[in-house]
């Protein structure tokens, strides 16, 4: 069935066309401008308005039936909507807005081989894009829920930096809950290491969390996207291991037995706002470059 998804305040409709290609056109008939999202999918893979029955290809947008035209009176050939190019990697369907926006960067396959589990999910949160990256870079144990495993925002393995590709990255320290211990004025070794890559130009970020012997964890990767200029979407998919090791005490396999991961519905607005914004000072992708680019989710 045809679904409507917003992106940066505009309406598209999403669907698969006979040969199961995602397809995505502006979301309101060209006729009426009735939602396109509201009516269904023809034998020829076409998207029919509910509400006189136009039908739009998803291939490029133009009307191929109308049903008050005759059998040999063609449709006009200027008759159709705004077709978007679509391209679909590691469980994400990449919508590029407009059809000149960049290349999508490639995206790393989530191991699922082993003691392992997988899990997906979105959450739609009323936080601002900026806002949201900014917590994800600054104060990522406000927008990750990690179960068992506390994140220690503020204690870096090194300075942010960017790689020769673009991508921002940060590495911080991590504990299991379990054994999570008070802060002192000499940093103890953590066990855990969570490494966060925000690709350039787009809102594509890869998480992998591993111990000190470098054995994974959780590796994540999250699309925040923004729907309006108040709500930001954050759809996820993420790989949780659980590795072996006989240094692990009782209360670590226990918790790696519940290991989980999700994303948040809603973020503490007064725990933001007191974030030190180190990281995001350092991330040098703006809003506007994004809209320009308009590679999303």
């Amino acid at each position: 069935a045809p679904t409507r998804c917003r992106l940066f305040g505009e309406d598209y409709v999403l669907f698969r066309d006979k040969t199961g290609v995602a397809r995505a056109l502006t979301d309101r008939c060209a006729h009426r401008r009735a939602p396109l999202s509201d009516g269904k999918i023809t034998p020829e893979g076409w998207v029919e308005c509910p509400y006189h029955g136009w039908r739009f290809d998803g291939q490029d947008g133009r009307c191929r039936s109308i049903p008050n035209l005759s059998a040999d009176e063609p449709v006009p050939a200027g008759y159709g909507v705004d077709a978007f190019a679509t391209r679909e990697l590691g469980g994400f369907v990449f919508v590029a807005t407009p059809p000149t926006a960049g290349a999508v960067a490639p995206l790393p396959a989530l191991d699922n081989a082993g003691n392992s589990t997988s899990h997906q999910g979105s959450a739609f949160l009323a936080t601002p894009y900026r806002a949201l990256m900014a917590a994800l870079l600054d104060a990522p144990s406000l927008m990750l829920d990690i179960r068992g495993v506390q994140v220690v925002d503020d204690n870096f393995y090194g300075e942010p930096y960017r790689d020769n590709a673009g991508h921002f990255i940060t590495e911080r320290a991590a504990d299991w809950t379990a054994l999570a211990r008070k802060r002192k004025k000499v940093v103890p070794d953590y066990p855990l290491q969570l490494r966060t890559e925000t690709l350039p130009g787009d809102s594509i970020t890869h998480l992998a969390l591993h111990t000190d012997a470098f054995a994974p964890v959780l590796n994540a990767t999250l699309a925040v996207t923004p729907v309006s200029d108040c709500v930001t979407a954050v759809h996820w998919q993420a790989t949780v291991h659980k590795p072996e090791d006989p240094a692990f005490t009782p209360a670590v396999h226990r918790t790696l037995e519940k290991l989980d991961f999700t994303v948040p519905d809603a973020i503490d607005a007064r725990t933001l706002l007191a974030r030190h914004p180190y990281a995001s000072s350092l991330w040098q992708d703006t809003l506007p470059g994004l809209l320009l680019a308009r590679s999303s989710r």
